[in-house]
């Protein structure tokens, strides 16, 4: 029997997040910062770059270390910091360069002496490992429920009978009937105590909610590309109303996925996984708190900041397994503050801040006798900090975070032996799927393919290339004496073909030995799309392991459909996500229906990804099926109010 739920609190959470910095390490940063100037005071703890982060999820310590050359092609890919002692010079397997606010992790090529191969020098980014290991914590919060336990006091002060209560000492209670709310009334016989036990869920769901009649036709608008406003004034209800039953319907949503999607994914191992992935940017309509006074120029803002959503979906069944919003909608800049006084991230390389990922990873500090920062651009810097408190609370998530967190719970979360990995031509996705999956790539069960079609073609374009496409084909394959019936294994046989001769990598001789690094030389798809066009597949990591006619087989199943359809629901159905509305003078664009919190993007966006995955139906050989039947987690197309109703 299910007992009620809440969400968590970020304090309640049983997820810790440590540093690099060991206790004895940041006494000794305290006793530094006010001595060394920031560039000394960077330079000393920079070495810190190869120290692990941790997060510790349940009593399960995870180590968190994503500073290594992620370039597939380079020896030196996912292997850790070391120093060849036998060599001259002594010189390290990386070595760091750039400008502190810049700075990358560069391939030193003297250290290819001890490989057999001898890679392209080449930088790779780094990432703050403490600040991925909050931002993971950060969506596991956001998807956490926990039971709501109410504590009663079934006796005043001094009774004898202080340790009972009416469910294991019924005997010691009076039954003095059930309340109009259903709240089951106990009195105690010695005291005479009376207490409200309430009613479990399946006794009355809709215990404490007014207008239950409106959750349906609240979760049926919030996909009919409704505006707030329109919806409230559908339903006859206030805005306070309003965003209450969304996060209730938020709240339920998690309790249905955690039953219907964490339990069955938790024992389901795939062979192999198609991941499509790929971001969807919206403008948030960033404004004011009421009373923080007029608009000033000085102080500019911006009105309509970019904001990222990073989601995944199975390509082959369309199952969306992540939604997640670039935007942390419960940080405070008092706590970034606090942080930055603590852990003088201020004087800190951007790869050991705990708030790295924020928009604004510190707070500005005073100079220090020795900063090279003078008054005038401490009080600029400080200025522009303190004005963004007259703002919606939160901050935006850089992108690279958000998208290095939502593959480490999608890698924690899935049991798959071999990935096959589909987006387009993103780097930043790229970078953080070839750190977190970098075990994957390293053995040889994961491959990397970039799909990109000519998104400025028309819809008529796109179709008479295709069309065209399919005719040479045709003719290619009668000229061929290729006989099959099937169109699809004529267009396998024809990449088939076309592979015999194409090469995805550069090449190139360094000191007699052949050297590979990653190309530009996409191969088009002979089968595109009808609504797409042309179609170009793209292999980004190395691997020599195929046959021509194996990686024939994969690249005719690479497509961006299944993240591209969901992405098109969220625009066509979601006012607040949508894309910007033409003015009526047509010399602009308008934004008016973008949200101004992105807290409740997120719940609308789980929301939607919970009915889209079970009550969302696509016909798929002739028959109509939900992503998740497809998926294998569920074998029944649910009703929202089996959603909603849950019990």
């Amino acid at each position: 029997m299910r007992k009620r739920s809440r969400l968590i609190k970020t304090d309640e959470i049983n997820v810790v997040c440590h540093g690099p910095f060991g206790d004895d390490v940041l006494l000794a940063r305290d006793t530094e910062y006010p001595v060394l100037s920031d560039d000394q005071f960077r330079k000393k703890y920079r070495h810190y770059v190869f120290k692990p982060a941790s997060i510790e999820i349940d009593g399960k310590e995870l180590e968190i270390q994503l500073n290594f050359c992620n370039d597939t092609f380079c020896d030196n890919y996912f292997l850790e910091q070391h120093r060849f002692s036998k060599l001259k010079g002594k010189p390290s397997r990386y070595k760091m360069d750039g400008q502190s606010d810049d700075t990358r992790l560069k391939c030193n090529s003297v250290s290819y002496l001890a490989h057999p191969l001898y890679p392209i020098p080449h930088n790779t980014s780094l990432i703050s490992n403490w600040s991925v290991a909050e931002e993971i914590k950060r969506l596991l919060v956001l998807e956490t429920i926990i039971p709501d336990i109410k504590i009663y006091e079934f006796h005043h002060p001094g009774c004898s009978n202080a340790a009972a209560n009416p469910l294991d000492n019924i005997d010691l209670f009076y039954r003095k009937g059930i309340t109009t709310g259903k709240c089951r009334k106990y009195q105690c016989k010695e005291c005479m105590k009376s207490t409200n036990v309430r009613p479990e869920l399946h006794e009355r769901h809709n215990f404490r909610q007014k207008r239950n009649d409106v959750l349906v036709p609240l979760m049926t608008q919030l996909f009919t590309k409704n505006n707030v406003k329109g919806m409230m004034e559908n339903l006859d209800m206030g805005a306070s109303t309003f965003y209450h039953k969304l996060e209730w319907l938020y709240r339920k949503c998690l309790e249905f996925n955690a039953i219907y999607e964490a339990g069955p994914l938790k024992s389901k191992t795939f062979d192999e996984l198609w991941l499509n992935t790929d971001s969807l940017i919206y403008n948030l309509n960033n404004i004011r708190m009421r009373g923080h006074g007029v608009y000033n120029p000085k102080n500019k803002l911006d009105k309509l900041p970019a904001t990222n959503i990073i989601g995944s979906a199975d390509l082959k069944s369309g199952y969306v397994f992540r939604l997640d919003i670039a935007y942390d909608s419960k940080v405070s800049l008092e706590q970034i503050e606090e942080d930055t006084k603590n852990f003088h991230c201020d004087h800190s390389n951007f790869f050991l801040r705990k708030n790295e990922r924020l928009s604004y990873p510190f707070c500005p500090q005073p100079p220090t006798a020795h900063d090279t920062q003078s008054i005038a651009e401490y009080m600029k810097e400080l200025e522009s900090f303190n004005y963004r408190k007259n703002y919606v609370p939160g901050s935006h998530v850089k992108m690279q975070y958000t998208a290095a967190a939502h593959y480490f719970l999608l890698n924690k979360t899935l049991k798959v032996k071999q990935y096959y990995f589909v987006s387009d031509n993103d780097s930043t996705l790229q970078s953080a799927i070839f750190k977190i999956f970098a075990k994957h790539f390293s053995d040889g069960y994961a491959d990397y393919f970039v799909c990109q079609t000519d998104k400025t073609q028309t819809l008529q374009e796109a179709y008479n290339n295709s069309r065209n496409a399919r005719t040479e084909l045709l003719e290619w394959a009668a000229t061929n004496g290729v006989k099959t019936r099937s169109i699809w294994e004529k267009a396998k046989a024809k990449l088939h073909e076309d592979l015999k001769s194409h090469k995805f990598y550069n090449e190139k001789t360094v000191n007699g030995h052949l050297v590979y690094s990653m190309g530009s030389n996409p191969i088009k798809h002979p089968l595109p799309s009808l609504d797409e066009g042309i179609r170009k597949i793209n292999l980004i990591n190395f691997t020599q392991h195929y046959s021509t006619k194996e990686l024939a087989d994969l690249i005719i199943q690479v497509n961006s459909r299944a993240i591209n359809n969901a992405f098109q629901l969220i625009h066509r159905k979601i006012s607040l996500l949508e894309r910007p509305l033409v003015t009526s003078r047509g010399d602009g664009k308008s934004y008016i229906y973008a949200n101004y919190n992105p807290r409740y993007a997120m719940q609308i966006l789980t929301i939607f990804r919970t009915y889209y995955n079970f009550c969302k139906t696509m016909k798929y050989a002739g028959v109509k099926m939900t992503p998740a039947q497809r998926l294998g987690l569920t074998n029944k197309v649910f009703d929202i109010k089996e959603i909603i109703f849950l019990d």
